[in-house]
């Protein structure tokens, strides 16, 4: 038996136990795998699609530079950056001005060359 298996039947023993017909437990054990696994499949997401993360959460990222094409990524973490700008002080001239941060691809992400992004919340999965 799997460990996913096994989390099956102990999660179905423990949210279905007062059912007396097994079937019911047997259901539930079939759609908490079907969950994992379609979780399991669905981590990754093109980082220039339209599923992407809000703006501002830090994410774990695969790049693929120019002279890493071809199979080979790079791991790092990146966000999207709020495009409306921020204010700060200019160290060289002690002015308060407008700084927009400067944004890549149709994803708007922080660093260049981002391919995919991670949907987990960290540190916790």
């Amino acid at each position: 038996m799997t460990k996913l298996e096994v989390a099956a039947m102990k999660f179905a023993e423990k949210n279905y136990s007062w059912l007396k017909n097994a079937l019911p437990t047997i259901a539930a054990e079939k759609s908490f795998i079907k969950g994992v696994e379609w979780r399991n499949n669905n981590l990754w997401h093109d980082a220039q699609g339209d599923d992407l993360p809000e703006i501002d959460r830090e994410v774990i990222v695969l790049t693929q530079p120019y002279h890493l094409e071809g199979s080979e990524y790079a791991i790092s973490f990146a966000h999207r950056p709020c495009r409306k700008g921020y204010l700060g002080k200019s160290l060289v001239t002690g002015n308060i001005e407008t700084y927009y941060p400067e944004t890549y691809g149709k994803g708007g992400w922080s660093i260049p060359d981002v391919k995919y992004w991670l949907d987990v919340k960290f540190p916790n999965e």
